[in-house]
């Protein structure tokens, strides 16, 4: 088995949502400035302001960033996090997750890790 490195993941951001995206992480910043999240919430953030390229394709104004899987990682850890503190009457879905592994029907690699290492 060969370990091949996945290249940097293509994300376009439409105007609103990288404005979205960008308020949210300056929240983090802020809110965060004693731990690990306000540090990881100013790094993504930089790089998103540093990296970022924007473009118009037709009459959509976007940002096309490219993420490292670690920085992915980052993003979606935040997010959730942020997401956690502000959403209201959420529902609790953990019970309906992993099934399958309950079951003992999967094993605890991902489909997506057993591709890449095959």
């Amino acid at each position: 088995m060969r370990n091949k490195k996945l290249g940097p993941i293509e994300v376009y951001l439409t105007r609103d949502q990288v404005n979205a995206m960008l308020t949210m992480l300056d929240t983090m910043i802020v809110g965060g400035y004693e731990c690990s999240f306000g540090d990881m919430a100013k790094t993504v953030r930089d790089k998103i302001i540093k990296y970022g390229k924007p473009i118009t394709r037709g009459d959509m104004e976007e940002v096309l960033i490219y993420f490292y899987d670690n920085e992915a990682e980052k993003l979606i850890a935040l997010s959730s996090l942020y997401l956690a503190l502000t959403a209201r009457d959420t529902r609790d879905y953990y019970p309906e997750i992993g099934q399958r592994y309950r079951q003992g029907l999967g094993s605890s690699q991902a489909a997506e890790q057993k591709a890449v290492t095959q």
